[in-house]
């Protein structure tokens, strides 16, 4: 289900950039119901809002509108791009060398241990198929 799994990635996105629905719809331009029927599954976004979305939340343009490669952005000039300490760099490495089915438990554990809202969880488990 493509259509699900996109409408995950814009809620997703969202969270990620810590904005409202009717906070994004202001950065896009829209309406906020416009966002809510986005993220339920009632619309569809054209082209060119799939890429206000992106560079407004920060995300890339091919994973909001596809689910395939990096999350986050990194031609953003208001994000600019930071180096990652030796932790994450052998975090990162070790996350990408494991199986699929690993990755979801690393990313389970990792968002376990972390701040970050059950959610938001829910959210990457399902993009993840998990």
């Amino acid at each position: 289900m493509q259509e699900d799994n996109l409408t995950a990635r814009i809620r997703l996105a969202r969270r990620i950039a810590g904005q409202s629905q009717n906070g994004l719809a202001k950065l896009v331009g829209i309406g906020r119901s416009a966002i809510a029927n986005w993220e339920c599954g009632r619309a569809h976004p054209s082209t060119p809002h799939l890429m206000q979305l992106a560079r407004a939340t920060g995300v890339s343009f091919e994973w909001l509108a596809t689910g395939k490669g990096a999350v986050q952005s990194t031609k953003d000039p208001q994000r600019p791009a930071s180096k990652l300490s030796h932790e994450e760099d052998a975090l990162l490495h070790a996350f990408r060398a494991a199986s699929r089915k690993r990755q979801q438990q690393i990313l389970y554990i990792a968002m376990s241990l972390s701040t970050t809202s059950a959610g938001l969880l829910a959210d990457l488990l399902a993009i993840g198929g998990g």
